[in-house]
């Protein structure tokens, strides 16, 4: 009862006429924080469902202006510095392939270099541990090497040169 108190903008609903369908009666509009709420009796044949109308009738120019509140929520908010280290980042490394499509390196910071641990040493392990679940099971082999194919063949992945010390590279 206190969550529809503090909802309710008046303590009592207006009484409106107007014209309804038979089983339903709607005689009462009520202000809330959500807007007006048009309330009221609903009588239907044991055949059919109680139902619910939502309704808003917003201006257009009302719409467009929380819009644009909503979109520019930040504009003239001056940037911390790791915003500002991903804008120069981003300004530094975009690219576009010649297909159209864009391209921006993945930022790497170097005080975060320590947490990274040795990820080729994991990786080898991970790696030979599908090798040997390969060996026993040909449908799971064929199927990654029909996906891995296929993820090639969409550009996800390309063959690389780099050799194991020079996986990492911080700008």
């Amino acid at each position: 009862m206190q969550v529809y108190l503090a909802m309710m903008r008046s303590d009592q609903p207006k009484r409106v006429r107007h014209w309804s369908p038979p089983n339903l009666r709607l005689d009462a509009l009520s202000s809330t924080v959500f807007g007006f709420v048009v309330s009221g009796m609903y009588s239907s044949a044991a055949n059919q469902s109680p139902i619910c109308i939502i309704s808003t009738a917003n201006s257009l120019e009302t719409m467009l202006q929380r819009f644009w509140e909503i979109e520019n929520f930040d504009v003239g908010r001056a940037l911390t510095l790791d915003e500002q280290r991903c804008e120069d980042h981003f300004r530094r490394t975009v690219s576009r392939e010649p297909d159209g499509r864009y391209v921006v390196r993945l930022p790497l910071r170097e005080d975060r270099l320590p947490y990274l641990g040795d990820a080729y040493q994991l990786a080898q392990r991970r790696f030979l541990s599908t090798e040997r679940r390969f060996r026993t099971d040909s449908n799971l082999r064929d199927s990654y090497h029909q996906f891995m194919d296929e993820y090639a063949r969409l550009g996800h992945m390309q063959r690389t040169t780099h050799t194991v010390n020079s996986c990492v590279s911080v700008e």
